[in-house]
This record gives C-alpha cells, sequence and structure tokens, in this order.
C-alpha cells in the first residue's frame, strides 16, 4: 500500500463518457433515478443527491445498486460526498463502493456493517469514519469480499479529514490493481492507496455485476449524502470479422483495419488476387478498401495492372463521416521490363471515386483526413527527406506554413484544423501545427524519437516516444502548447504504443506483448487511467464472435492485438492473431425524435428529418413497420422521405431507425396525424 499527500491544485474534472464504456452516469446529480434502485434508509434529497443515511435516527443502513450488471473486470468509477454531523455533532460510520452479485435489493449491516456487512458474492472498498475494534484509526481504508465486516485496514488521518469535509473518491481497477484516490476538497489534500493481485470477478462470481454504494449508522447518529456517481468500464463487445477482399489465388488473408468514423466505416487493406497480365502470372497484392456493415468490403483500386494508373499496395489510412478515404497506393507506369513504380496519396469518395494527389509535389503520402476535408501528410522534397502538407479545402497542398520543420511528416487531423506528426529528422520531436500559427515542435525534457498520430476533437493527441506511449494533453486553445503524459499504470501494463483517440479521450494501443488495449480516461486527473485488456475480456467471456472464431485460450484460438483505432460510438477496430481485421461494437442503439412529429390528416408526402445520435451507414427507415427511402445520413441526423398515404388516417405512428451490423437495436419514436 502507497500513500501520497500533496496540496490539491485544482479541481478535478469531469469529463464525458465514451460510447465505448459501459456507463452509469450521474455526474452532475440525481435528477432521474430510474437505473438505480434504492435500499433500506436510502432516499432521494430533492435536491439532486441522494442520502444513504440521515441523522433522524441511529442504526441506519442504507444502498443504492445498479438495476443491470455492469462490465466488472476493469472500471473507473467516481463519486462526491459528504459525511454530515447530526445536531449533537456526532457523525456516522462510513459508506463502501460495492460490486455484488447477491441482488440489487441486497441488505447489509448497519453500523461498522457501514451497510456492507452480510452482502455475499461481493467486494467492496470502504471509506470508514469511525474507529471500531480492529481500525487503524477514526478514518480508514481497506478492500474486503464475501460481506465480512469492513474492520481493519490502513489509516487516513495522514491525507483527509472526513468530517463535515467536501469529499470525491475515484476508485480504479484493471484487472489485479485496486486502487483509490480520496480528495478532501475542504482541506485541499488527497491520499492515495493500492492493493495488488485483486480478482473482482473472482470475488463475485462473474465479470458482470451490480455496483453501487452502501452506509451505515449505528449509535452515533449522521448523514451519508452523495451528489454524483459516474462508473465507466468497457461494454461487453461482439466481433465482426471483416474478412477479406480475394484470397481465391492462395494469398493469407492479411486484412489491416487503418481507420473508422462515426458511422462505422472502416478502412485500411486488404490481400486481392490480380490477374494474368503483361507477362505476369496470377499473384495477389493489397489494396485499400472501405467496409461498411451493410456493404461489406469494397476495393479502391481503379485499373488493371498494365493500364496507367494500377491502385496496388495500396491503404487507406483515414476515413470521414461523408466516406471519403485518405491513403497511399504505390502507381506502375508502363509496360514490362520498363515499367516505374510511383508512391502516391490519393483520396476516394463514394461520389468520384479515386484521385491522386500529385499536382507539383511528388511522393505523396496522405495520412489525415478530417470532416472538411483538409489533409495532412507528407511529400518528398529532396531525395531522402520529407516535408509535411496540410491542405485547406480550395487552396491546393501549401506545406505546413512557412518556418516549419524542413523534414516533416504530418500524420492525422482534427475538426479544429490541429495537425499533428513529428519533425523526421533523427530526433523526431513531436510536431503540431494549426493554420495561422508558428508550428510547434514539442519533446518531453531529455528526450526524442516522438511521434504523435492521432488527434482527438479536444486536441489531445497521442503515438509513441520509443517503446512508450504517450499522450499530448493541450493546455491551450489551439492545441499547440501542453506537456506529455507516458501512459503507464503500475505494472499490469506497458503500452508500447497509442493508435487512436476519441473525442472522450478513450485511448486505442498496443502493448509489448502484442496485446490489444484501451485505456479508460480518469476523472482524477489528467495522467491516470485504466489500461483494458482487450485479451482478457476475451477470456472473461465479454467479446464474442457469433457463428466464427474461438476467443481465449482454446485450441486454436484467436487473440486480438494490433489495435488500431476507435470512434466516437465506442467501436474498436483490431487486428486478430489470424490475419483478420475485426470490428468490436459495445451496444448500440439510435436515440432521435422527428422534425417535424406531427402533420394534418391528408398531408402531402414529405422529407422529415431525424435528429438524435448512434446513426451508422447503411441505418433503414421504418414508418409504421414499411420501409422508406433515406436520403442523407450523419452521425447525428437522417433524412426520410414519407409518403402521401403514411398521412391518410389519423393516429399516432412509430418511426423505426434499425442500425446495420452485430449488437445493435432499433430505436424508435413516435409520429402524430391528426
Amino acid at each position: 500500500m502507497t500513500a501520497i499527500t500533496r496540496t490539491l491544485l485544482a479541481a478535478v474534472l469531469i469529463s464525458s463518457a465514451s460510447a465505448t464504456a459501459q456507463t452509469i452516469d450521474h455526474s452532475t446529480g440525481f435528477s432521474s433515478l430510474s437505473d438505480f434502485q434504492l435500499n433500506g434508509n436510502a432516499r432521494a434529497s430533492g435536491t439532486g443527491s441522494i442520502m444513504l443515511t440521515d441523522s433522524s435516527t441511529g442504526s441506519q443502513s442504507g444502498s443504492i445498486f445498479s438495476k443491470t450488471k455492469v462490465n466488472v473486470s476493469a472500471f473507473s468509477v467516481r463519486f462526491q460526498f459528504q459525511l454530515e454531523p447530526s445536531p449533537a455533532n456526532t457523525y456516522g460510520d462510513g459508506l463502501t463502493f460495492t460490486v455484488q452479485n447477491q441482488g440489487i435489493t441486497a441488505p447489509g449491516n448497519n453500523g461498522g456493517g457501514l451497510g456492507y456487512s452480510g452482502i455475499t458474492s461481493s467486494a467492496a472498498v470502504k471509506i470508514d469514519n469511525f474507529m471500531n475494534a480492529g481500525d487503524p484509526s477514526a478514518a480508514s481504508t481497506g478492500y474486503y469480499t464475501g460481506g465480512v465486516a469492513p474492520t481493519g485496514g490502513y489509516d487516513m488521518t495522514c491525507c483527509v479529514n472526513l468530517h463535515n469535509h467536501y469529499m470525491n473518491a475515484v476508485v480504479e481497477y484493471d484487472g489485479s490493481t485496486l486502487k483509490i484516490v480520496l480528495s478532501d476538497y475542504t482541506a485541499a489534500t488527497y491520499g492515495v492507496w493500492y492493493w495488488s493481485n485483486v480478482n473482482i470477478p473472482n470475488a463475485v462470481g462473474a465479470p458482470l455485476a451490480y455496483v453501487g454504494l452502501t452506509a451505515g449508522t449505528g449509535g452515533s447518529l449522521g448523514a451519508t449524502e452523495i451528489f454524483n456517481f459516474n462508473y465507466r468500464s468497457l461494454a461487453p463487445l461482439v466481433a465482426t470479422d471483416l474478412g477479406s477482399l480475394d484470397v481465391s489465388c492462395g494469398a493469407p488473408t492479411n486484412t489491416l483495419g487503418n481507420a473508422i468514423n462515426d458511422l462505422g466505416q472502416v478502412t485500411g487493406q486488404s490481400n486481392v488476387c490480380v490477374a494474368a497480365a503483361c507477362g505476369y502470372p496470377v499473384e495477389y497484392s493489397q489494396h485499400a478498401f472501405v467496409w461498411d456493415a451493410a456493404g461489406g468490403m469494397q476495393d479502391l483500386h481503379t485499373d488493371s495492372l498494365c493500364g496507367g494508373v494500377y491502385f496496388g499496395h495500396s491503404a487507406g489510412n483515414a476515413i470521414n463521416v461523408h466516406g471519403v478515404v485518405a491513403g497511399d497506393t504505390v502507381r506502375s507506369t508502363g509496360i514490362p521490363p520498363n515499367q516505374q513504380y510511383v508512391p502516391e496519396g490519393f483520396t476516394w469518395s463514394p461520389a468520384t471515386g479515386t484521385n491522386v494527389i500529385s499536382g507539383s509535389f511528388p511522393l505523396v503520402s496522405a495520412h489525415g483526413l478530417n470532416d472538411s476535408g483538409e489533409i495532412a501528410g507528407w511529400f518528398t522534397s529532396v531525395p531522402g527527406g520529407t516535408h509535411g502538407i496540410f491542405e485547406q479545402t480550395g487552396t491546393g497542398m501549401p506545406s505546413l506554413a512557412p518556418g516549419a520543420p524542413a523534414i516533416s511528416r504530418a500524420y492525422a487531423i482534427n475538426n479544429s484544423g490541429l495537425v499533428v506528426g513529428d519533425t523526421n529528422d533523427g530526433a523526431n520531436n513531436s510536431l503540431l501545427y494549426e493554420a495561422g500559427n508558428t508550428p510547434a515542435t514539442p519533446s518531453a525534457p531529455g528526450t526524442g524519437n516522438q511521434t504523435l498520430v492521432a488527434v482527438n476533437g479536444s486536441g489531445q493527441a497521442v503515438g509513441f516516444r520509443g517503446s512508450n506511449a504517450v499522450l499530448w494533453n493541450p493546455s491551450s486553445v489551439n492545441g499547440l502548447t501542453g506537456s506529455f503524459i507516458p501512459l503507464l499504470t503500475g505494472t499490469s501494463f506497458n503500452p508500447a504504443s497509442a493508435s487512436g483517440i476519441n473525442d472522450a479521450g478513450y485511448i486505442i494501443g498496443t502493448v509489448l506483448n502484442d496485446d490489444a488495449i484501451v485505456r479508460i480516461p480518469s476523472t482524477f486527473d489528467d495522467g491516470s487511467g485504466v489500461n483494458v485488456s482487450l485479451f482478457q475480456m476475451m477470456v472473461d467471456g465479454l467479446i464474442t464472435v457469433p457463428g466464427g472464431a474461438v476467443f481465449g485460450g482454446a485450441p486454436g484460438y484467436v487473440a486480438l492485438y494490433g489495435g488500431r483505432a476507435i470512434n466516437n460510438l465506442g467501436q474498436i477496430v483490431a487486428y486478430g492473431s489470424d490475419q483478420h481485421a475485426y470490428l468490436l461494437s459495445p451496444p448500440i442503439q439510435p436515440s432521435f425524435a422527428s422534425s417535424p412529429n406531427l402533420v394534418a390528416v391528408g398531408h402531402a408526402a414529405m422529407a422529415v428529418t431525424l435528429n438524435g445520435s448512434k446513426f451508422l451507414y447503411g441505418a433503414t427507415v421504418k414508418f409504421n413497420g414499411n420501409t422508406r427511402a433515406v436520403s442523407a445520413v450523419s452521425p447525428a441526423q437522417m433524412t426520410v422521405q414519407l409518403l402521401a398515404s403514411d398521412f391518410a388516417a389519423r393516429g399516432s405512428f412509430t418511426i423505426t431507425v434499425t442500425d446495420p451490423g452485430a449488437n445493435t437495436t432499433p430505436g424508435t419514436a413516435t409520429f402524430t396525424v391528426r
């Protein structure tokens, strides 16, 4: 156990939860309690908080538990509370964060039982405010299983004062190490305590369980008030094999997914058989592809081996919400034996097909693409050197800016126009650039060899420094100033590289043993977080493949490694040990309302806009059970054409949106005709 005391310099930031996570989000209070079961003396306060106990009588026990089971194999939970005195200035015994499988109404004992003891198939971390026999002090913490009396543990008087102080608690578990960070906002101090070799799924009997808080009082009266609660874990995932373009000639699958947009479309590269031509036998190459759950995999090459432009050995590197792909290709010109092979960048769109990015800049690599169509990449300016490029829509392909590093690479660009990459000059300092600003080339003190490869909407960027993953945490609006944070958490994981980050700060990467890792950001500080092993989720049965490969440790198993990309829906792209690309999807259900949602009977045919979230590419819409044409789709908006016959009779009708792919549930909204 390690305890740390220091001044709390800033309030804890509450970051939004990603759809990747299985969340119970009451980070702003308890305006609704539909997802919680209140037991014993627990009640809503009427002001947006929950009272687990109050000071009206002694010997109270109260708890709140989630009504549904969540993944407890790795998690981060945050709650704020206050232990308030009775009119006689006495205090209650304390509270626990509890994981359990006894049931949502599981009763716990009062007093020193803290509302926890007696709950079987459980695990708990206590925050104890009363010195019972065996306790080290009147302020202690400990980890307990099986509903035993929560006595003993570690002294917390070094770090916090529980008496009527406003407290923030963060409990994090990575599958082995359990940690509590308890912050005393009133005194501006905090402490950190750890427990090693913890197995919570084993303690509760399954990787899925109920989670919540318990509290108790005895002869000493006091109130336990909970102000907010936010629980995050990775939801159980369903894997989809993206397959291959064409391996009929005996080629290995070897499919890589490199990027995914918020419509669930993936781009990357896959093997494809090439017909005999120009003296060549049947062989295989790699082509860039775009994949979606409705239509499968589409080859982005445009011509045959001997005809002018051949997109062989190509890769799709980025895809935006319009389905536009940016990538790299090797173009062959001429006929053997006089052909030449020229690397070039390209874009592909559903409307226009493939466009080579060349012009006055040879050997272009298009590596990043945002939703406005701006491209980041690099070109060869001198033999053996590269120069970063940045395209503002309609202005061509200028270099990053006057004064930019002469040798540089740009890997990604966010929707605000922030470009990230590296200087590619031997030192490989990280590169950040935004139009109108002087490029920044920061590096951690005394280090180099840093490359940033992905950036989210907040300007957080991830990449690698040597064999370690790093996070760039911006401190300025334009993202050009900030600090680097090594993505290391204890000894359980050592991220070797990070390849993607979504807008909620969830990171996908790969550790040194080739295990794919998702990092859940902490609410405690910018450097903390929980690394979740996808392999461990497979072993725990939290990743499934309908009718396909076996994940886990069975003979002939498939392991997921090479974490590649993550979108804002929480969909993950990873590489399998069978050389297949996999899309891992959490539960996805569209939520929306129609505009308008009411018309007069006899109204003419019209277009209706559906505003909401979690719309995937290829989603279908039905009105009163009848399929209707969809003319436009974005992650948050769809346009559907309704017919005059839909308005022929008065009544309330259902609009249903069904997303394609695995782990999706239709969403509904009501439309009224009167």
